[in-house]
Order: structure tokens, then sequence, then C-alpha cells
């Protein structure tokens, strides 16, 4: 009776140890799967970074993802592994090009800033623009050939520029949903609703008959994407001889901003208003969770 029970026991103990394997096993299948690229690509490990450590005004808790850095990397990992220009296939629209290049210049920033936290502001980052250290599909990218490689499909929809940050007062706060192809315009919508609340990011001052534009500085780095001209424009010109920009005038920065604005405000920013845009300073101190 005794010998019996023991057996009883001992089967009972390995088949425990054998489920526990079992579970174990699979949760650890789950997480590898998990970190995996997927195709087409998608971008939920960098959604699971975002509800981790942004909240609803686009604030960060660097300190926790310093803490914990383990989907950020993981991100990082796909993306090095193939992008829209290594894998053309896994990004079939335009849209989901462009939901690539947004996450990934959000992610490479986080991450740059990340090695140097604890820091007050951005311009504690070396080379913070320019420094190409991470690969995307294979090749290494910087924060300015990211917007630059935008740059493309700016010019077609300036809203654009609006999903794209340095995690700085003066850049537009990071949106807490992860951009993917089929969610693109909607979420662009609300970085622009952000940013018009945001006198730090972009102010249109309703004057008579004509208003003002004040945008960050940020902005200026698209400058060449939306004014430059192309030689058709040109040919007839002298301006071949000169380099590729028409003169960044009100009305040029108008013509972009203008549709995003609220209607009471879009015709005091026609054609026949002034004769600048004026841009704010740099503010580059970093959007952080306040405790």
């Amino acid at each position: 009776m005794r010998l019996l029970r023991l057996l009883t026991l001992q089967l009972l103990f390995w088949v425990a140890m054998g489920l526990s394997g079992f579970v174990n096993g699979a949760q650890a299948g789950r997480v590898l799967n998990d970190s995996l690229v997927t195709h087409p690509f998608r971008h939920h490990v960098w959604q699971d970074v975002l509800n981790f450590a942004v909240n609803e005004k686009g604030e960060v808790d660097f300190g926790k993802v310093k803490a914990y850095p383990r989907r950020l990397n993981e991100y990082l990992e796909q993306l090095a592994a193939l992008s829209p220009d290594s894998h053309p296939k896994d990004f079939p629209q335009d849209n989901d090009k462009i939901a690539y290049w947004i996450n990934a210049h959000n992610a490479l920033a986080l991450r740059m800033i990340i090695n140097q936290y604890p820091i007050r502001s951005a311009s504690e980052v070396r080379n913070l623009e320019t420094e190409a250290r991470y690969l995307l599909g294979g090749r290494p990218y910087s924060l300015k050939q990211i917007r630059d490689k935008l740059g493309l499909w700016v010019k077609q929809d300036p809203q654009l520029m609006f999903a794209l940050t340095e995690y700085t007062r003066g850049s537009p706060a990071i949106q807490k949903q992860a951009y993917e192809g089929l969610s693109l315009k909607m979420l662009e919508g609300r970085a622009v609703a952000q940013a018009l609340k945001d006198a730090q990011v972009m102010q249109v001052v309703q004057g008579r008959p004509c208003g003002a534009l004040r945008l960050s500085s940020f902005f200026q780095g698209f400058e060449q994407a939306l004014f430059s001209r192309s030689v058709a424009e040109a040919e007839d010109s002298e301006a071949l001889a000169e380099p590729g920009f028409v003169p960044v005038t009100f009305t040029g920065w108008a013509h972009y901003i203008q549709p995003m604005v609220p209607p009471t405000v879009a015709p005091r920013l026609g054609p026949d208003c002034g004769p600048g845009v004026s841009f704010l300073p740099a503010d580059q101190v970093l959007r952080q969770v306040r405790f």
C-alpha cells in the first residue's frame, strides 16, 4: 500500500513537472515569436513601448525605459532586420512605408536619449540628428536621413511633419498610438490637433486683415522638401543657376499650413498676407513625465 502511494506521488510529481515544462516552453515560444519580425511588418512591439512609457500628453518616462529597455531593444532589432527598402514586399502600400519611417525615427530618437539619460535637454545628446548609429533594414540611418527619406511624401502630405518627434518641447509630442498604414491619416490628424494647442510647436495668431504664423524651428528641416523647385518648374528661369529653393515666404508656408488650421483662421493666411514666416526659438528641454 505504501509502495503504491509512493509510486502515485512520484507519477503526480513528474506529470506536474511535465506540465510546468510545457507551460514554460509555450510561454517562451510566445515571447520568442512576439519578438520576431512579422510579415507584413507590424508595429505592435513599438506599441508596447508607448503603452509602457508615454502618457496622454505625449510626455515620456525616460527613466522607466532606461530601467526596462527590453521591448524597445526588441523593436530596434526588428527595424534592423528589414525596412521598406530591403524588403519592399512587407510594405505593400505607401502608407505602410511611411508608418515604418515615422516609427523608426521616433524609436531611434528615444534610444539615443535613453543612452545619455538622465539628462534634461536633448542638446546634451551629441549629434542627435546626424549620427547614423542604428541599422534600418541592414543600413545605418541618422534621424536627418530618415526625415530626408520622408521628404518624398511630405510635400504631398505636410501633416507628416507633425508625426515626428525628438521628445523636446520644441518638437511635436509623441502620439501614444503606434503608426500603422491603416491608421496613418487618423493619427496625423491627432498630431496636428495637438500641435495647434501647443504654443511651443505652432502658433497661428488671428490678426486683421492678416494673421501671423509662428512655427517651431524643428520644421525648418523640411524646407528643402517643401520648397525645392523641380527642373521643369525652373527651366525657363534663371533659377537653375541658383540653389533649388523658392523664398521661404509666409505665403509659401501658409499654403501647407492653411488646410490644417480652423476655418475661422484659414482666410487670414491667404496669398495677400505677410512678407515672411517667423520661427520660434528652439526649445530642447525634454517632454518628461513630471512626478
